[in-house]
């Protein structure tokens, strides 16, 4: 603890820092003054190791960056949780190597000065955990979320969170590639999406924003511009005007459906135990939303037909997957070996 004027913790080129012990509990808190790093990661090749274990908590309140890697093979494995508020620049940067948020893991940046997470260069993130980020309310264009230049790639396996910033700009991809797989959410919070400079956006998850727009038409979700490709596979929900489309930019590819449209989710089997969800992620799906009852699983084309007598007679049949109330379809018109009759 205390403030000084250099990196408080420089991790280079075969190296290992760990910090803490599961069960340990172990709290470390660091205040760099200066324009200096909490954390630096300079490989040069590498490898340079940061892992943060589990019952372990990091706290940054003040760098120019809280965590920076570049230049090598670094590689941050958090496990516990990281704290990062007040930095001057970036949260969290990686040019090069990846940083893993592992399923027990929280990272929570709070008023970055520019970027929440910034990758460039070769940087990755993967997303196991929980992430939440929050930028200034009306942060300045350039001031993002999360930014995935050229040549990186962030993935989401788990839950993310954006509580505030830039309203167009909470996730842009510059180049980039951003992946929000099966089961996994992104909350926009108030906010939306760009995707510019040939990035690529893949949803194959949920994408969450209560973005209401002033005018009409709304700007939506998933904004493309400059060759951009953004491509839905799963769920959206989206509380304005349902659109997957701003800014006059084309590379839009909606594969999937709008939790908030009862024509996307409501289906007629038509007197079947057969129907297509419209959705191009295989997922499955139960008769509660606690995943308690399994009817059946859809394929990559959205087909499903359901088990042998999982249903009840009745008119509909709501069903559920790993979002529980969060995603529910109503089938209409079941009839055949579904049925119990």
């Amino acid at each position: 603890d205390g403030v000084i004027e250099e990196h408080a913790l420089k991790i280079q080129n075969n190296s290992t820092l760990n910090l803490g012990t599961a069960g340990a509990n172990r709290v470390f808190t660091i205040q760099v003054g200066g324009n200096k790093e909490a954390i630096l990661q300079n490989a040069s090749p590498g490898p340079a190791v940061l892992n943060i274990s589990l019952d372990t908590t990091v706290t940054i309140v003040k760098a120019r960056y809280g965590i920076w890697a570049y230049n090598g093979t670094n590689t941050v494995n958090n496990a516990g949780t990281i704290n990062i508020s007040g930095t001057l620049q970036d949260g969290i940067r990686i040019d090069t190597g990846s940083f893993t948020n592992e399923a027990s893991g929280t990272v929570i940046i709070t008023d970055p000065g520019d970027d929440g997470v910034n990758l460039s260069g070769t940087g990755s993130f993967t997303n196991n955990g929980a992430l939440t980020i929050s930028l200034p309310e009306g942060a300045g264009t350039g001031k993002n979320n999360i930014l995935a230049e050229t040549g990186s790639v962030f993935t989401n396996n788990a839950q993310i969170s954006m509580l505030e910033g830039n309203d167009p700009r909470r996730i842009v991809v510059s180049g980039g590639e951003i992946l929000n797989n099966k089961d996994a959410i992104m909350d926009l919070g108030n906010g939306r999406f760009r995707n510019e400079v040939g990035g690529t956006f893949t949803n194959n998850g949920l994408v969450v924003s209560s973005f209401l727009a002033s005018g009409s038409p709304a700007a939506a979700v998933f904004g493309t511009a400059d060759a951009g490709t953004s491509t839905n596979n799963a769920f959206y929900n989206y509380n304005d005007d349902g659109s997957l489309d701003f800014g006059g930019g084309t590379g839009i590819v909606n594969n999937g459906v709008n939790i908030n449209s009862d024509a996307d989710m409501t289906v007629n089997a038509a007197s079947s135990c057969s129907v297509n969800l419209g959705i191009a992620t295989a997922y499955d799906w139960f008769d509660d939303s606690g995943n308690n009852n399994p009817v059946g699983s859809n394929d990559a084309a959205g087909d499903i037909s359901f088990s042998n007598d999982v249903f009840s007679p009745a008119a509909s049949h709501p069903i559920f997957t790993v979002y529980g109330t969060g995603v529910e379809y109503t089938i209409e018109n079941l009839d055949g070996d579904c049925i119990d009759i």
